[in-house]
């Protein structure tokens, strides 16, 4: 995470490979590998400490001078600092300066309507997020001695490769309305994304820890991809900055500004590989050593599912619940809210199974097989928020 003050004539410069891009071009579907952006700070706001060595920090840049492409509107945009960089950025950083951000991400702006700003902001964290400063440097003979000594020590000092940040995570039992904090919790109920009301998407999951506390989260995310990647009951999950609420005398969490989560398997014993969409995330040792701590107290308390939930179509019994592997060989559109898929996994269920007819021009893949192909498929209607996951099936 470093941070540069670049001096006129000294100090380092803002590496050749890096493109500008205009702010007015920035949205999630942008792709800003190796891309800066570049502005006048003219909103500074305080830092703001969530944890110890842990900060955040608001401020707002506004694009000056146009560049290739750039259109009049959305020039000016809140920036997030987080950990470190925010530090650094609050004591080192003024307003009218102009500064060159790298290494960010993009999130959707939630005070577009109050600020009238960009509708999206500039999200830096992790080890690629950098800052340079751009100032001017006074002639020798107008500054103090004392003026002199720090200016050549800013730059050394603010260049250097800052830390991690230092999370602190809050047990399930310990959340306190109103407050932003950092969880670990172990699934044990989840619902996939599914379209709100809104422009958003909302899942829906429930986890506990070691208080025992079972916690309902509700996490509205416009992308799919940045909603928790959860596979099955028992799977960890780590969330920052989520929002403890209470209603009707029960807290749950929800996401608030700058969350990030990250998923792992849940298995005694199973590799340590977070799930995430994002490019930059924190992971150390202790946090490895929280996910195992965690699955083993998930394992003496029966909260995994069996280890073989899957069974073939031969031994399916009627009425039961199961997981099926297949393979995917056609699907076609019921209506809004139902999709079918035939699937087979080569093995012949020996019960009757679903018969659905549908029209041959709205099916995706072959809209008829052999006899004998027809005795080995299953017909699987899939509904409500899971119809968008099966219309990316192939």
């Amino acid at each position: 995470m470093p941070f540069h003050v670049l001096l006129e004539g000294t100090g380092p410069q803002v590496p050749a490979h890096l493109t500008r891009i205009s702010i007015s071009l920035i949205s999630t579907s942008t792709n800003l590998t190796n891309k800066i952006v570049k502005g006048r700070v003219v909103q500074k706001g305080p830092l703001v400490s969530l944890a110890p060595d842990n900060f955040i920090l608001k401020t707002v840049i506004q694009e000056e001078d146009s560049v290739p492409k750039a259109s009049s509107q959305n020039l000016s945009i809140n920036v997030v600092l987080f950990g470190e960089l925010a530090k650094n950025f609050s004591e080192a950083v003024n307003l009218e300066d102009v500064v060159v951000a790298s290494g960010f991400t993009v999130d959707k702006s939630p005070t577009v309507r109050k600020d009238n700003l960009h509708p999206f902001n500039l999200l830096l964290s992790g080890g690629d997020a950098c800052i340079y400063v751009s100032r001017p440097q006074p002639p020798p003979d107008s500054r103090s001695p004392l003026a002199n000594k720090r200016s050549s020590t800013l730059s050394t000092e603010v260049s250097r490769t800052t830390k991690a940040p230092k999370y602190t995570y809050v047990q399930l039992g310990d959340l306190s309305a109103e407050s932003v904090v950092n969880v670990y919790g172990v699934v044990v109920f989840f619902k996939p994304p599914f379209k709100s009301r809104g422009p958003d998407f909302c899942s829906i999951l429930k986890i506990t820890d070691q208080s025992n506390q079972n916690i309902t989260c509700n996490i509205f995310r416009e992308k799919l991809e940045d909603h928790p990647k959860i596979f099955q009951i028992g799977d960890i999950v780590r969330m920052h900055r989520v929002k403890a609420q209470v209603f009707k005398d029960t807290i749950s969490l929800v996401n608030a500004f700058g969350f990030s989560v990250v998923t792992f398997d849940g298995t005694v014993g199973g590799a340590v590989e977070p799930r995430t969409s994002s490019s930059y995330f924190h992971f150390d040792q202790e946090d490895r050593q929280r996910v195992e701590e965690l699955r083993s107290w998930a394992s003496s308390q029966a909260l995994l599912p069996p280890v073989s939930a899957s069974i073939p179509l031969s031994a399916v019994q009627p009425r039961s619940y199961f997981d099926l592997t297949c393979q995917v060989l056609a699907k076609a559109p019921i209506d809004s809210t139902c999709i079918l898929l035939r699937v087979w996994d080569g093995t012949r269920c020996p019960h009757p199974l679903l018969k659905v007819v549908v029209e041959p021009n709205v099916t995706e893949g072959p809209s008829s097989f052999s006899r004998e192909k027809e005795n080995l498929i299953a017909n699987i209607l899939v509904y409500d928020n899971h119809v968008d996951c099966a219309r990316q099936l192939k």
